[in-house]
């Protein structure tokens, strides 16, 4: 079984949409879903559901901003080395949808994997600060995290670019809602997943 041959079953299997190849456009929407299409071979790829996700993201963002910063770096040092155990499954997944080289696509997960690290351990430093003031007042500033970010992404790195945005966003606290390319939907949603 050739690359992408490899890379489309695994895709089918991962998400988790069966539409039949006729009449998609209807099927899709009458399923809430928006389609999506391959930028490499043109075939359909995946169908990602419509819903409004203000208010999870709110619910998430106020457990997640309550929780020590510890414990959230904790939890995303664990799912990035889920990522780099699952690299080569999430490759070929890459490589359909953008055409980038199977190595190339595995290379770039490390590194996102790498950079979602970087940015969650310096959540860990976010310290507040003493300010001089006059006698008797004490000034003092506190970094608190702000409340939901969205993250758009860009198409030429599905992996890479979202994972610079959520990084730093997981690692303050915030939560995140990410809005993939339309042409690399499925790269970000195993990246997320």
């Amino acid at each position: 079984m050739d690359e992408a041959t490899a890379g489309a079953a695994l895709l089918e299997n991962r998400l988790d949409v069966r539409i039949a190849r006729t009449d998609l456009d209807r099927t899709a929407k009458s399923l809430g879903l928006t389609r999506v299409t391959s930028v490499v071979n043109g075939l359909h790829v995946a169908g990602v559901r419509n819903s409004e996700t203000g208010e999870s993201t709110q619910r998430g963002f106020e457990q997640w901003s309550r929780m020590s910063a510890e414990k959230r770096c904790d939890i995303v040092m664990e799912g990035c080395r889920i990522m780099r155990q699952r690299a080569k499954d999430i490759a070929p997944i890459m490589t359909m949808e953008q055409g980038k080289p199977v190595e190339e696509s595995r290379l770039e997960v490390i590194r996102a994997a790498s950079m979602i690290e970087w940015d969650v351990n310096e959540g860990r430093r976010a310290y507040g600060t003493i300010v001089p003031s006059e006698p008797g007042l004490m000034r003092f500033g506190i970094k608190l995290p702000i409340g939901p970010v969205a993250a758009f992404t860009p198409w030429n790195f599905p992996i890479s670019s979202p994972a610079r945005k959520i990084g730093g966003a997981l690692g303050a606290g915030c939560s995140v809602i990410i809005r993939a390319s339309e042409e690399t939907p499925a790269a970000c949603a195993a990246l997320v997943e």
